[in-house]
């Protein structure tokens, strides 16, 4: 496997180009072995100096419409695969604009609903990088994304709470929405969350569920109010 990150000094526009390419070509090839590979390695060149070229790259070649369209139409594993590679990539705020103006919401949530269990976590990451504006995150509502957020959770965490957690979610997706922040808190932190739960059997999630439900009342208070406020809380 090459890497950029391992090359002598930064890599040149040219280089990180060819890489890009080779990671597409791998998320479209069908063994799954090699579409693992691509998300892995986008991931790593997303996290280096050569990401803004990256992104640059992504956008000249439509990447983000072949990652989506993957979401989309294609295996359940490849489905999560892809979902990783948007997740890396809606790091960018222009590459998120482009993926709602894709749709990306739909196939995520569908994923999210079907997928298999990692796949599940990448699309939920995926769509909390998308959601920093209210219209994301109406139209992840809009397709359902709070019952199977829900069902992930307590799949991972072994909650049955499920009415509790419902209500938690919907109210952080209000918040949210009123007061025009991401919806990151509500999914991508109660995903790594619900996950070391899930690994390591600490109660993690359920003092978070016991703290949560103690604070609706001044959320939601908060919510009617300036949005200061609910920014300042911890």
């Amino acid at each position: 496997m090459s890497d950029v990150d391992g090359e002598e000094g930064a890599p040149t526009y040219e280089q990180t180009q060819e890489r890009v390419v080779e990671i597409l070509t791998q998320l479209r090839s069908s063994f799954e072995y090699k579409q693992l590979q691509a998300a892995h390695d986008f991931g790593s060149l997303m996290s280096t100096a050569a990401a803004p070229d990256v992104v640059q790259v992504i956008l000249e070649l439509g990447g983000l419409k072949m990652i989506v369209d993957r979401i989309r139409s294609s295996s359940r594993r490849a489905k999560g695969f892809a979902s990783l590679m948007l997740a890396k990539a809606c790091a960018d705020q222009q590459c998120r604009a482009i993926c709602f103006e894709l749709g990306a919401i739909e196939p995520l949530v569908a994923c999210i609903r079907y997928g298999t269990g990692d796949g599940q976590a990448y699309a939920s990451a995926a769509i909390a990088a998308m959601a920093d504006s209210p219209e994301v995150i109406q139209m992840a509502e809009r397709f359902g994304v709070i019952a199977p957020l829900c069902s992930l959770l307590l799949k991972l965490s072994g909650i049955n709470e499920n009415a509790e957690l419902a209500e938690s979610l919907k109210l952080d997706a209000a918040i949210a929405r009123s007061q025009q922040i991401p919806m990151a808190a509500m999914s991508a932190m109660w995903i790594t969350n619900a996950e070391r739960t899930a690994k390591h059997g600490s109660g993690t999630l359920g003092n978070k569920m016991s703290t949560k439900s103690t604070s609706n009342s001044s959320l939601e208070s908060t919510a009617s109010g300036n949005g200061d406020d609910l920014k300042a809380k911890p």
